[in-house]
């Protein structure tokens, strides 16, 4: 390596190369070996019963067969594209005829046939033999086959064997029957049936002509006219009432009248009927009411100046006097002459209401009678149509008759014309073997195929509702990082029961969860490689760089102590902690975040064993927990639970009495504290990032087991104050919604992501994961392996220039 091109570049798994929106394809494959056993086994379920069922309630029937052959009086050439000879027409009709209506009803007419137990049981038997019965015209040919399918052997055999017969006997009795004598008796029978309809038909027109009400449909017709009656009859009744409501009260009224008149002699005043105002309004009274009030206030005018016995005041008194007396005369003239004259008017009225009602009483009646009369028509009316019913139904008889006589005598003619010979070619008869099994195979390939869409039903239902993320090439769709493990579940693997998993790297090495670890740590290594390369290049001065902007890596090679890391010849090597570039500055370790979408995704497990594979390796790695809600790492090595990251982040304690080293040489812990509540919002602070600073001086790797990211907003605080961060998917917890949304978050944060691995992966139907476990151990048993005794823990100090300081708070 010389020179390489001084230019920005983009990780190669940073942020920039996922794709958290990518949609997620189908996947045949999956879906095939997944849901394939649950959709075969609910097709088995629904199509096995229903098809034992349909065995069961289908019925199979026995088909027998027979061949009329119509022989052509003409000779023609068969099927020459004429579709309306009179040869096709006639075998048409013989078609028909043998599975008409009058064939089969003379075969259910036999005894024999209708003690069958298949047509006894029907409900209605023509139907059911209509629909067991059918006729095909071969092609090409002369020849009509006739099928008859029942349940039972001979009795299909045997009602075909009366069809042909009753056919033949129809046909063969028709042909024999068509002589002139026949033609004679029908030829009778169509003239005497002609005239019977004529003599009824003009009955039917005589007898509606003398009907006294036209008839509607079914009923009399109500006429206007017979309407008009009703109605007057009606109103002549109301005028009767009146008129003698009101001869009633003027008789009343006159005999009141009389004896007003006879009491008037009396002098009294008579208000009834208003007689003190007429006479009031009389001028004879008017005049002299006039004349004795001017006498009065005369009279009155003086009462003051005059003495009553002076001669002018008598006299004026006598005149007063002469003038009451004459003006009570005239009102009692008066007073009778308007009680005389109210008497005659009231007898005027009188004659007249009595003349009004016996005009009133005249209509009535005479309307009254013609009501009766229309009455008496109507039911004579009612009597005639039916009689005119019963003619028209006569009638109508009489025409079927003569119809069907008319029909006879044309079929005689056209039988003694007929384009063709009947002949019965080959007799009823039922083929050897089985019945025809063909409803019942349709009825169970019906079942299988509703069997069949029911399951790939489910299947695609159950694919599109279970989101849990199972295998490598789901997740892969996800993001372009690299997926580059799936470790399986513990249920996978051939492990005691005792084993601790956080530790299965150090109890079990030789298993395959272990293996499945190591494979990480490959990754881990690889991509500190890259980052130590990264850091190298950006520590380089001026002083390296060419005059074409590329760098002088001559000093530059691998660290051959440590694999992973990059050195200048001339300074120490990075693995002792204080390798310094060409400024002065010394390389330090790298902080791993391994974050996951939720909990239950097996990150603890894997951060333990992580850390277990690099101090292997020879490194010194530093394990933090950070889930101070639930700190686990410390009970996973069996450390006890002791003041940790909290007090250091308060200045309470130094780093290097709070880290605990574990039985693994090389590993430590710190976990988060008594006081682990006072973390909360404090990952993102200062603090932490001067402690992760410190930290990486100290050990070549730094873990940070954080808070789940889609549950708690820890891990999206320390995410960006590390270097890397390694992303945890368990296949039973996390669904490809949490995962796609969690890597689209990590994204946002610019972290550099090593890579996404697949937890508690378990076989699949299809896969391999069995197959290359059983590879795996069958080749690690065929080697000899000695057990690996367990490291003695490992002290904090064995390396002064390695050891904490209080700085690291």
């Amino acid at each position: 390596m010389n020179q390489i091109e001084n230019r920005d570049s983009t990780p190669p798994y940073g942020n920039g190369s996922m794709l958290p929106d990518a949609e997620l394809v189908f996947d045949l494959r999956r879906f095939v070996w997944l849901r394939g056993p649950k959709m075969l086994a609910i097709a088995l379920c629904v199509s096995i019963p229903s098809a034992i069922v349909c065995c069961l309630l289908v019925p199979v029937f026995y088909t027998a067969t027979a061949e009329f052959r119509f022989l052509s009086q003409e000779p023609f050439v068969l099927d020459a594209g004429e579709e309306d000879t009179p040869y096709d027409q006639f075998v048409g009709t013989q078609i028909g005829l043998m599975t008409g209506s009058t064939v089969l009803n003379r075969v259910l007419d036999s005894q024999e046939i209708r003690e069958i137990p298949e047509l006894a049981q029907a409900v209605d038997p023509f139907s059911y033999l209509v629909n067991r019965v059918s006729t095909r015209a071969e092609r090409r040919s002369e020849l009509v086959t006739v099928t008859c399918s029942m349940r039972d052997r001979e009795a299909a055999q045997t009602v075909l064997e009366m069809i042909v017969e009753e056919y033949l006997d129809y046909t063969m009795g028709e042909e024999s029957s068509s002589g002139e004598a026949r033609l004679e008796m029908l030829t009778n029978e169509r003239a005497i049936r002609t005239v019977e309809l004529e003599a009824q038909l003009r009955n039917i027109r005589e007898l509606q002509s003398s009907l006294q009400i036209p008839i509607v449909g079914e009923t009399p017709l109500d006429t206007g006219e017979a309407r008009l009656y009703k109605e007057e009859h009606a109103r002549a009744q109301e005028d009767v009432g009146k008129s003698q409501n009101a001869l009633q009260s003027g008789e009343t009224k006159l005999v009141s009248v009389e004896k007003l008149l006879a009491n008037a002699s009396r002098g009294n005043a008579i208000y009834e009927f208003g007689v003190e105002d007429r006479v009031n309004t009389d001028t004879r009274v008017s005049v002299l009411l006039a004349q004795v009030a001017a006498v009065q206030a005369r009279l009155a005018e003086t009462a003051q100046t005059q003495q009553d016995n002076l001669p002018q005041r008598q006299n004026t008194k006598k005149e007063l006097a002469s003038l009451e007396a004459h003006l009570a005369t005239i009102t009692l003239e008066v007073r009778k002459e308007v009680l005389q004259s109210m008497r005659t008017i009231q007898a005027q009225e009188l004659e007249t209401l009595r003349m009004n009602l016996v005009e009133a009483e005249k209509r009535s009646n005479k309307y009254g009678a013609l009501v009766e009369s229309y009455n008496e028509g109507l039911t004579i009316t009612t009597d005639q149509f039916v009689r005119l019913e019963d003619l028209k139904a006569k009638a109508d008889e009489s025409r079927r008759v003569l119809e069907d006589v008319r029909s006879k005598i044309g079929a005689i003619a056209v039988e003694s014309k007929a384009p063709a010979r009947i002949r019965l070619a080959a007799p009823a008869k039922v083929p050897g073997g089985g019945p025809d099994q063909t409803p019942r195979i349709m009825a169970i390939f019906l079942c299988f195929a509703i069997g069949g869409s029911l399951g790939l039903a489910f299947g695609i239902w159950r694919e599109l509702a279970d989101q849990r993320v199972r295998s490598i090439s789901v997740l892969s769709r996800l993001t372009s990082l690299p997926v580059f493990a799936a470790v399986p579940a513990a249920s996978e693997d051939l492990l005691p029961d005792d084993i601790n998993l956080a530790l299965v790297t150090d109890e079990a090495p030789l298993s395959v969860l272990a293996d499945a670890y190591r494979s990480i740590l490959a990754r881990v290594l690889n991509h500190d490689s890259e980052l130590s390369l990264q850091k190298a290049l950006a520590a380089m001065g001026p002083a390296h760089v060419n005059g074409n902007n590329t760098y002088n890596l001559t000093n530059l090679r691998p660290d051959a102590a440590d694999a992973g890391h990059y050195v200048f010849e001339g300074f120490p090597t990075m693995s002792q902690g204080n390798t310094l570039a060409p400024g002065g500055t010394p390389f330090a370790g790298t902080t791993l975040a391994v974050v996951s979408p939720t909990q239950g995704d097996g990150k603890s497990t894997l951060t333990c064993n992580l850390g277990i594979s690099l101090a292997r390796t020879g490194r010194r790695v530093l394990i933090v927990d950070l889930s101070y809600r639930r700190p686990e790492i410390e009970a996973l090595f069996g450390l006890p639970e002791q003041e940790g990251l909290v007090e250091v982040l308060n200045e309470k304690l130094a780093a290097v009495e709070a880290i605990q080293s574990t039985h693994i040489g090389g590993l430590f812990v710190l976990g988060p504290g008594l006081a682990s509540g006072d973390l909360v919002g404090r990952f993102g602070s200062r603090d932490m990032s001067l402690f992760l600073e410190h930290a990486k001086k100290h050990f070549d790797h730094v873990i940070l087991d954080t808070t789940p990211w889609l549950i708690m907003s820890d891990a999206k605080l320390i995410t960006p104050l590390v270097e890397s961060a390694l992303v945890v998917v368990g296949a039973e917890s996390s669904t490809l919604g949490m995962a796609r949304r969690c890597l689209r978050e990590i994204a946002e944060t610019k972290t550099d992501v090593v890579g996404v691995l697949l937890n508690h992966a378990r076989s699949e139907a299809g896969g391999y994961m069995r197959k290359n476990q059983s590879i795996y151990y069958g080749y690690a048993n065929g080697s000899q392996h000695v057990s690996r005794p367990v490291a003695e823990t490992e002290s904090i100090h064995p390396d002064s220039t390695r050891e904490p300081t209080s700085t690291d708070a």
